[in-house]
């Protein structure tokens, strides 16, 4: 990767980051702290448009190699990665113990339930994987993967889809941080490894289907009131108002979120990208969530009777949550 797009990159993130903090400036801190994880989060907005290219470049040759192989399934002939796309573009990273040579980190994906576990090289100047292992969030988390039965952020069996997603992101970040945020990270990574197979990519794959299969729903030629419904949504998340929203969505709380909402800087509304979508007996979800900060999150539900669709926002980091919830209303 040359070292000139990824500072170019990085500056595109670091603005990002400025916007943030100019917006937020009398309420919260800048959310990427440790250098590690601005660096990886560069890498992120790369691999959610060439994840083939991108991962194995930023990988030792080594791990590089392993990559492009074990992928290539999910390759299309035009070289394209869909699944892998998906899976990138709203992605968040954890962070586990790091220093100036090693250390543990994860891209995690809620709407797949799937993790990229990788043990960094951090002695260069743009921290490299120098192994990783890619598997089903429900066999990083110590369940057995049943792919007639997968977590409910995929496919929910209850109508608290929202509850879904934020239980099964929580589940998997405690068992990230009691794993690899102590002295003995390099060992339970490399306990992960001894069990390192093709099957637990297979898996992946399954989920990453299962989530596109949900949105392959919008493209249905019988659904396209749906899916102008879900472009509408995406519309007015990505660049209405806090009024035009407000006189769309309802919700006992939807005009405090609404507020907070459009309080986000242009680039991270932008960047919202659908994520699922569920059709219920009595309800319709459209899920979205941005791209740029992977941790937000937005539901819309609308009522399969007369009635305004309800707006409710996600935040799936609780150190994000707090601070944006503590934001005032402009």
């Amino acid at each position: 990767m040359k070292t000139t797009k990824l500072l170019t990159t990085a500056a595109l993130i670091m603005g990002c980051v400025g916007s943030m903090q100019m917006a937020f400036a009398e309420n919260t801190q800048n959310t990427v702290e440790n250098p590690f994880e601005g660096n990886i989060s560069i890498m992120r907005i790369f691999a959610k448009e060439t994840p083939v290219k991108t991962v194995r470049d930023w990988m030792s040759k080594g791990a590089g190699a392993k990559w492009e192989k074990m992928i290539q399934p999910t390759v299309l002939e035009n070289g394209s990665a869909p699944l892998l796309k998906n899976f990138f573009a709203t992605a968040v990273v954890f962070m586990g113990s790091q220093n100036e040579d090693s250390g543990i980190a994860a891209f995690y994906n809620v709407w797949q339930d799937s993790i990229l576990l990788f043990q960094m090289d951090n002695s260069e100047r743009f921290s490299a994987p120098e192994n990783f292992i890619f598997l089903p969030g429900a066999v990083f988390r110590g369940e057995k993967f049943n792919a007639e039965k997968p977590a409910q952020s995929i496919c929910p069996t209850t109508e608290a889809f929202d509850l879904a997603i934020i239980q099964t992101y929580q589940a998997t970040k405690k068992v990230f941080d009691s794993k690899f945020s102590g002295k003995e990270a390099m060992a339970e990574f490399a306990g992960y490894l001894k069990n390192d197979s093709d099957g637990m990519f297979a898996d992946v794959t399954v989920n990453a289907y299962l989530n596109a299969k949900l949105l392959a729903e919008l493209k249905d030629p019988g659904n396209t009131a749906a899916l102008k419904e879900a472009d509408r949504f995406g519309d007015l998340l990505q660049s209405g108002s806090t009024g035009e929203l407000e006189k769309v969505f309802s919700g006992g709380s939807a005009k405090s979120m609404i507020e907070k909402f459009t309080a986000f800087p242009a680039e991270t509304r932008e960047n919202i990208v659908i994520t699922a979508y569920l059709k219920g007996k009595d309800q319709t979800i459209y899920a979205y969530a941005s791209s740029i900060w992977p941790e937000l999150a937005v539901l819309i539900s609308v009522p399969k009777e007369n009635g305004k669709p309800s707006f409710l926002m996600l935040l799936l980091n609780d150190k994000f949550a707090q601070q944006i919830m503590n934001i005032k209303s402009r």
